[in-house]
């Protein structure tokens, strides 16, 4: 019964609309896999849309943590005993409230409990080291550890905005090893950096104070720096040598990958481990193994704090690359929306085209074989 009333309606249909019912029930067969690479396409294009909104905080981020590790060789200098970077030292103590106060608005539109919680530890630390440091409330020992522990937890807040923003589960390889360069090693090179500037800074210093006490002819049986303090400064070297190692190899490996990454970065990647490896052996010259202090703890400050600051540019330029890359991402992934969405329409216009003219020439024919049998 069920079969003659199918075919009953079937015979009542018109051709034209055999033919709409033919093309509705083919339409799925192309229209679902179409729909499901759009919605992955549209879900990438937000990821990739998220991914480049994080650079901005990053970046911001990143100009902290700098701040913060300048501060940190300041304040080792200034407490050592070198008071002529007491300007220099309070107006960097400046720079890094401002620069807290230009990241705390990103934060807040995040809205995320960890981060927040991350940063609050922050900024109530660094209230409480530049009170200490101001009032001189504080020794090179006491002052360096604090220092670098907030800078660790400054890096900890960085890593979770990678993860936020998606930017560590990057798919593309070659935006993956800039993303690990730009926002994971080259900052842990420039933390290694800043240590090995603010702790030799801290013993040269108190060396410089120890020489002048002697000339008086006191503390005569203390040495310039205890070899404890030179074991630690070597074991600080080493471990710059080896994240430096490790950021270098990702930016090669990011350049490798894609030729456009080695234009943007130009070389400047070979010039900052060429000057890595001559601040490292200028510590361990002047610290690790000197028979005697002949180098200014403000002199070994100067040439640090130029090299970190030119380890800040190359940042700054694998930061830029990524942006780069991350919004052209975007950008082809858009491009490849709007052509899958314009082959469907043509598709789509095209075979209704194609149906009616169809419909008509069988309509046509039908209807003359009609006219014929009538006759």
């Amino acid at each position: 019964m069920k079969n003659k009333l199918n075919i009953t309606l079937l015979t009542r249909m018109k051709l034209w609309q055999k033919f709409l019912l033919l093309g509705i029930v083919a339409l799925p067969a192309a229209g679902i896999p179409a729909y499901l690479f759009l919605s992955q396409t549209t879900a990438a294009i937000q990821t990739a849309k998220l991914e480049a909104s994080g650079i901005a905080p990053a970046t911001k981020l990143l100009k902290l943590i700098q701040s913060t590790q300048q501060h940190r060789g300041l304040s080792a200098a200034l407490i050592g005993g070198n008071i002529s970077v007491a300007a220099t030292r309070a107006a960097k103590e400046a720079e890094v409230t401002q620069a807290i106060s230009a990241f705390d608005p990103l934060l807040k539109e995040i809205n995320n409990a960890k981060q927040i919680d991350t940063w609050n530890k922050i900024k109530s630390n660094w209230t409480r080291i530049s009170a200490e440091t101001t009032n001189q409330h504080t020794d090179t020992r006491k002052s360096f550890a604090d220092h670098s522990a907030l800078v660790a937890t400054e890096l900890a807040l960085l890593d979770l905005l990678a993860d936020h923003y998606q930017l560590s589960f990057e798919s593309d390889p070659g935006t993956y090893f800039l993303v690990q360069a730009a926002l994971t090693d080259l900052p842990q090179v420039s933390e290694s950096l800043g240590q090995t500037r603010a702790f030799g800074a801290a013993r040269l210093a108190e060396a410089e104070r120890l020489a002048l006490a002697q000339s008086t002819g006191t503390e005569l049986d203390k040495e310039a720096i205890a070899a404890t303090d030179r074991a630690t400064t070597a074991t600080l070297i080493s471990a710059l040598i080896t994240k430096t190692n490790q950021a270098m190899t990702q930016l090669r490996k990011a350049q490798a990958v894609e030729p456009r990454i080695r234009g943007q970065i130009a070389g400047k990647d070979k010039i900052a481990e060429d000057q890595i490896k001559r601040l490292a052996n200028l510590a361990d010259t002047e610290i690790v193994n000197a028979p005697q202090i002949k180098l200014s703890s403000a002199e070994y400050v100067k040439q640090f704090t130029g090299g970190i600051n030119d380890q800040f540019k190359l940042i700054d330029t694998a930061t830029a690359a990524l942006n780069t890359e991350l919004q052209l991402k975007v950008d082809s992934l858009l491009n490849r929306s709007f052509i899958l969405s314009g082959v469907v329409i043509a598709f789509i216009i095209f075979a209704s085209l194609i149906a009616l003219l169809i419909t008509r020439n069988i309509t046509t024919t039908v209807r003359l074989l009609q006219l014929s049998v009538d006759k």
